[in-house]
């Protein structure tokens, strides 16, 4: 079974996650073919960048018209994430499309993450979207920026167990940068690997994710 370990170790946001998979081999170009066919028009830039001397990409995804925008909301996990947040957001809407979209391009077919690291200020709210779904959090060394409950609700939404990385055999990593400053060291680590099936936590399907654009 090929997995996808979301460490994130200094943060997680949707545009952080989606530079990481970016890094580990999801085609940008396919990405944005993907989302295009399904009529939501979108311009995709990744750039190369460091955040604490670690070299990352850098992925801004935007929608190129209302049209698309909308249709990215009509996304059937997007609108199960949406309905646990108020305002929703279009951007975070094609953002988190941007993400199945290299999930799916990436083969993968279960997803764990790692203890969250989140900043003094992140809303409660936050914290009780990750507690239900068993996602634990640690004490921010200062450096962690505050999570969005968009992200939250994105990240409960797409992950199936949490916990340790496994004894898995490593195919890519990727790093994804967050922020606009080269000195944050806003980063999330994507690995992904191959580990059995039988020895996984949870025996549950992951569902797919992409079912109706």
């Amino acid at each position: 079974m090929r997995i996808l370990y979301m460490d994130c170790f200094l943060g997680f946001d949707a545009s952080m996650l989606l530079g990481a998979l970016i890094d580990a081999g999801a085609n940008p170009q396919q990405i944005e073919g993907k989302l295009n066919d399904c009529g939501i028009k979108v311009t995709l830039t990744v750039k190369n960048t460091l955040r604490s001397s670690i070299e990352c990409k850098k992925a801004v995804i935007r929608a190129e018209n209302e049209e698309s925008t909308t249709r990215a909301m009509q996304n059937e996990l997007v609108k199960r994430v949406a309905a646990k947040y108020e305002p929703t957001d279009g951007t975070d809407a094609v953002t988190m499309l941007a993400v199945i979209c290299a999930i799916e391009l990436l083969d993968i077919e279960y997803i764990l993450c790692s203890d969250v690291s989140l900043g003094e200020g992140t809303d409660g709210e936050v914290l009780m979207l990750l507690e239900r779904a068993g996602i634990e959090t640690l004490p921010s060394d200062g450096t962690s920026k505050n999570m969005e409950t968009s992200d939250a609700a994105f990240l409960t939404g797409i992950t199936n167990e949490s916990g340790p990385k496994p004894n898995m055999q490593i195919l890519a990593i990727g790093y994804g940068a967050g922020g606009v400053n080269p000195d944050e060291p806003n980063i999330i680590n994507a690995i992904i690997g191959e580990f059995g099936a039988e020895e996984l936590f949870g025996s549950a399907e992951r569902e797919e994710l992409i079912m109706s654009l």
